[in-house]
């Protein structure tokens, strides 16, 4: 249901550590690699393996699998 759901991704995001939790942060204000990486001081290249490795552990995390093919349904 929605609520574990909820749950699941909210653990999952609280799961990252600081550096992960922080480029997504800034993902979802919708700033781009460059500028994050700029911000943080990193390379673009960082960001980007930040970012996949980020998406594939919260994917893992709501019951989606790393291929095209979900393992459980986004609640409605």
């Amino acid at each position: 249901d929605i609520e574990q759901f909820g749950d699941d991704l909210r653990l999952a995001i609280e799961s990252l550590d600081d550096r992960s939790r922080r480029v997504v942060e800034l993902l979802l204000e919708g700033e781009s690699q460059a500028a994050i990486a700029r911000r943080l001081g990193v390379c673009e290249g960082t960001i980007s393996r930040i970012r996949a490795s980020t998406i594939e552990t919260l994917r893992s995390a709501i019951g989606f699998s790393s291929g095209a093919t979900a393992t459980r349904r986004l609640p409605k």
